[in-house]
């Protein structure tokens, strides 16, 4: 009875491990696009699957994050689109009354998202009021951003 449970839990883990999602990352440079919250719209219409991330101009976190993502792009290829608030000709009151329908849990820049098939699929959240170079890559993997 014991080899029968033995042989079981072994299939059960080479089945699991196996059936793992793995995938061949683009190791080619990336780059940041800045669109305005009217292309990021369109895109949702057209039910696109990309990342983008709403920054400020003075935000410093913006600026960090920014110097964190530029350093990993270098070799993980994916686009970043940026849609840069303070640039749109709108108050934040009506910026926030086009970006909440699409993305209900955004408050602060910047706000970093995952859009998969024109819906918000998941959100890159601070750590301790940081996002560094490893919550974003844990991130770019759980998404498959940088997908080849």
């Amino acid at each position: 009875m014991k080899i029968i449970k033995y042989i079981f839990l072994s299939i059960s883990i080479l089945f699991l491990i196996g059936c793992q999602s793995t995938y061949e990352r683009n190791t080619d440079s990336g780059k940041v696009i800045q669109i305005t919250l009217a292309e990021l719209v369109e895109k949702m219409d057209e039910k696109e699957t990309f990342a983008v991330m709403f920054t400020q101009s003075m935000c410093g976190y913006c600026q960090e994050f920014k110097g964190i993502l530029s350093e990993y792009q270098e070799n993980h290829g994916f686009i970043m689109y940026e849609v840069i608030l303070d640039y749109e000709n709108a108050t934040p009151n009506e910026n926030l009354a086009i970006i909440k329908p699409y993305f209900s849990d955004f408050s602060t820049t910047p706000g970093i998202f995952f859009v998969e098939n024109g819906s918000n699929k998941s959100h890159l959240k601070d750590k301790n009021g940081t996002i560094d170079k490893e919550n974003l890559d844990s991130w770019i993997l759980q998404n498959k951003i940088d997908k080849k």
